[in-house]
Order: structure tokens, then sequence, then C-alpha cells
């Protein structure tokens, strides 16, 4: 499908730290406009493409790149490579991650909108990555208990994470709340709400304390109704060449985190752990893959960060069982689905995932819908800008049963 883009125009928002992120609208063909928010992460990978501060991006929509797109025609592929090349860096460092991004996937909104074909279908068709026409509704992984860069002062794990096995969204969104309100109750001092809407508990001597409460918690509310998730952010707190977890009398060497990692797995249900070790520690990778597999799963995020060449080198020594899907930390949705498609032709999970710094934009629902991930994360359902993405889902959950 092509189109021509008649006009473009960017302007600041706030997003859900009140910080300052990018709104951008293209108008194509018969005055058909797409809009799309760009997110902001926390914790980022070292390997993430390169991000404009928004002031500048808006600028630079507004005038250098409105003067150079209007009036020409693209296919959402010819439109990425056309920025990407008009950058002419590898890393996006000129126009920035967040302002190609914006424009890309404004730009396929528009496009469905023309074609009055719903957003996740129109991914569905344009990724040609499965050869069914039908959808599934990925599972949801919940943010519940949060520390790390997402909650300082906490533990140093960054996402506890609820996986109800319910294939229904309301009713599990609805688990996911009452497991908060248990907590709250169990935990009434020390507590706030993390960057992501889940809990900060500041009362934990440790993390395999917090991982604890939270399993308990969670049997309370339904025993064997879930999966529980870990997204530990290891280079939030690797110092020099070892890790300085909270509770520990030294920091840990790679060999003492395997072993203190096979520990959790063997006595919690830990379904899947993201980012275990530092995004350059391959060999720490490689090994923890070797010792819980069976038992858990390996998720890359910083690892990877929505890159092929990051994807290609985990996949070469078999780090990872699954990988995190974010659409700004490579900058176009083209360069997105080129990753999807890798990693499911090698049979790993792909999980679309939110950022710590939230717009009330709910794209990467449709996404994950139209490639037919594996898992949605978007956080607690307790900010606006989480709730969106659970209450699309939950729409679109009804649109495709009906």
């Amino acid at each position: 499908m092509e189109a021509t883009i008649r006009e473009v125009s960017a302007k600041l928002i706030r997003d859900s730290e009140d910080k300052n992120t990018i709104e951008t609208t293209v108008e194509i063909d018969n005055g058909v406009k797409g809009i799309f928010a760009v997110p902001s992460g926390e914790s980022t990978g070292g390997y993430e493409a390169f991000l404009l501060d928004p002031e500048k991006a808006v600028f630079l929509i507004n005038t250098q790149l409105r003067n150079i797109l209007v009036g020409k025609s693209f296919q959402p592929q010819g439109l990425d490579e056309f920025l990407i090349s008009t950058d002419g860096s590898l890393t996006k460092s000129n126009f920035g991650a967040n302002t190609i991004l914006s424009i890309s996937v404004a730009f396929f909104k528009a496009l469905a909108n023309l074609s009055q074909t719903p957003l996740y279908q129109l991914i569905q068709q344009y990724a040609n990555i499965t050869s069914t026409t039908s959808f599934k509704i990925p599972r949801l992984m919940v943010n519940i208990i949060e520390g790390g860069k997402h909650a300082p002062g906490s533990i140093d794990f960054q996402e506890f994470l609820l996986l109800p096995k319910s294939d229904n969204v309301q009713k599990g969104v609805s688990e996911a709340k009452e497991v908060i309100e248990k907590l709250k109750v169990k935990f009434p001092q020390n507590i706030a709400q993390g960057m992501e809407g889940g809990l900060c508990i500041k009362g934990f001597e440790t993390n395999e304390e917090a991982l604890r409460s939270f399993v308990d918690v969670a049997n309370e509310v339904g025993k064997d109704s879930f999966d529980i998730s870990l997204d530990v952010a290891a280079n939030s707190f690797k110092t020099g060449g070892e890790y300085l977890l909270k509770g520990s009398p030294a920091p840990l060497s790679t060999q003492e985190m395997i072993n203190f990692y096979s520990k959790l797995v063997n006595e919690y249900p830990v379904y899947s752990i993201e980012d275990p070790f530092s995004e350059d520690e391959w060999s720490g990778w490689e090994s923890l893959h070797t010792a819980v597999r069976g038992k858990t799963k390996l998720i890359g995020d910083d690892l990877t960060v929505t890159n092929l060449q990051r994807l290609e080198e985990a996949l070469k020594i078999g780090a990872i069982d699954g990988i995190i899907v974010k659409p700004n930390q490579i900058g176009t949705l083209s360069e997105t689905l080129k990753v999807v498609k890798r990693a499911k032709e090698h049979g790993l999970l792909v999980i679309v995932s939110h950022r710590a710094r939230e717009t009330m934009d709910d794209f990467i629902v449709d996404l994950a819908v139209g490639l037919g991930a594996d898992f949605l994360k978007a956080g607690a359902p307790t900010q606006p800008q989480r709730l969106a993405k659970y209450q699309r889902l939950s729409a679109i959950q009804a649109e495709i049963t009906n």
C-alpha cells in the first residue's frame, strides 16, 4: 500500500512521568491522518538507538523533515528506509529514533485509517510473519512490584510480574488488581507507586524476600492460576565485573549470580527471567541458559534492544528463549518487524512491551496482536497510560471473538 504525504506536524506532550515527549501527526491522501505519541525508557540498554531531545525533535519534524517529506509517496518500508538513509548514521543520531519512529508509526496508522482496516490486521498483512489470518490475544505480563531504577530506594530487581493463565483480558487484569490490593494490605507501611504503576515496597531486605511475598499473595488470589516472571535489569546493579545486590554482604561474581538464579527457579515458580546479566556479559547469559534450561526461560531486553544484529549474536550462542520488543529501541516499524520475524523463525517467545515513561497511545497492543506475540507487557493497571493498553486489548478480544 502506498500513499502520498500531504502534511507532517509534531507537538510536545507530557508522558506518565510528566516529562516531554513528542506526538506526531501525518496526513496522507484524502486528508486522512495518523497520530503517534512516542514513549521513553528509564532503564535503557546501552545499544538502543539515539533519542533526540523532544523539543529538538518537534522542531526538526516541523521544519526540515516536513519539507523533505511533504509531496512524496511511500510504502511503509520505503518511508522507513528513506528516513534512515537521510539520517545517515548507524544509530539514528542525527534525527533521533524517537523522531523517526513517530513518523514511521503515524504514517502506518494513517494507512490503516485510509483503508478502513483494523490496525492489528494491517500489521499482520504487512509483517507477513505467519501464514494464518486468525488472531490470538497475547498473555498478560502485569507489573506488580517494582524496584531498580523504576523505584529508587527499594529492591534491585526491576519488575516482579504476574502472568495470569486466564485467556480473558478483563479477568486477568482484575486478578492482577486483587494481588496489588492484597499486597497493600499486607505491607501498609513504606509503600508507594513505581514508574510503571506497580508497588514500590521499601520494607523488603532482599530480592528473594520480595519474590517470596509476591508468590504467597498470588497464591492467595488463585493458586496455580498464574505464572511469575522477573525483570532483573542487571545493568542497573552491576559494579565493575560483579553484581551488588541488596542484602548481600559483598558483590557477587557471575558464577555466584548463576547459583543464585538457579536457587530461585528451583524454589519458586519463575516462568522467565529478563536481563539476568548485563548487556555485554555474553558468557554469563550462555552459562545461565545451560544451567536453567527446562526450568525457566531467559528473555533479552537490554541484551537485544529490538536490534537484528544483537539478536543474531544472542542466537549464535544460544543465550535466550525470548525477546522483548520495543519499537522505540530501534526507531522504525519496519526494523521492528524484521526482528520479530527472525525471532519467530528460531522459536523464541515474543513479548511486546511498553516503556517506563508512557503515553496514552495504545499502538503496541495492535502491534502485539498483529504479530501474534506471546505476551504483552503493559505495566500495572493503576495508571491511565497503562489502562489504555488493557482497554484496547480487551476491545480487540471482543472484536475478534464475535
